[in-house]
């Protein structure tokens, strides 16, 4: 089917993006490796939710295509005259959504497509450019502090989830003077 046709479900919901901490010692080795091109990392916090309430997490990452596999054109957001929230028909290299939900373990929900041109033979074997997608739809079962790789074999995940910590932050108590500590 035409790769304009499918767009993946998923609502956009606001997080709080994070450090990348667990992961980190992961996306370096696969920065250093030709091996790998890193499309997207991110670390963000979401609340525990059962599985029947948790709000899947849009991904929309890398380039931007039209439905034809050209490159898109930038999105121009002017603000001065009020065009916030322009809506983007681009497609991305990398769309879909995934879903952490809490029972017993970690649900990871994912479905994800993965786009780009490729050129492969006519019926007279000569080369053409095609524009395809390429669909990873798995689920896992994880454990906190685990990371797991979701494989497709022209695309992966690495997925690490740990338990959200908020850093402390503790008032400065200023030094009293000995005169003051004595009275």
């Amino acid at each position: 089917h035409d790769a304009g046709e499918e767009r993946l479900p998923g609502q956009i919901i606001e997080f709080e993006e994070l450090p990348f901490k667990m992961l980190s010692g992961a996306l370096k080795r696969m920065h250093r490796s030709s091996r790998y091109n890193v499309i997207y990392s991110r670390a963000w916090r979401l609340p525990d939710l059962p599985k029947h309430s948790a709000p899947p997490v849009r991904i929309r990452a890398g380039k931007r295509y039209t439905a034809d596999g050209a490159i898109a054109p930038l999105l121009i957001s002017d603000t001065s005259v009020g065009l916030d929230g322009i809506v983007d028909n681009a497609l991305y290299e990398i769309d879909g959504r995934i879903k952490i939900s809490l029972s017993k373990y970690l649900d990871v929900d994912t479905d994800l497509l993965y786009r780009r041109p490729v050129i492969l033979p006519d019926s007279n074997g000569l080369p053409v450019n095609e524009f395809r997608q390429f669909r990873l739809n798995e689920f896992r079962r994880m454990k906190s502090k685990t990371i797991h790789y979701l494989d497709h074999p022209l695309f992966g995940v690495v997925v690490g989830i740990d338990r959200y910590v908020p850093e402390q932050t503790f008032d400065v108590i200023q030094p009293k003077s000995a005169i003051q500590i004595n009275q």
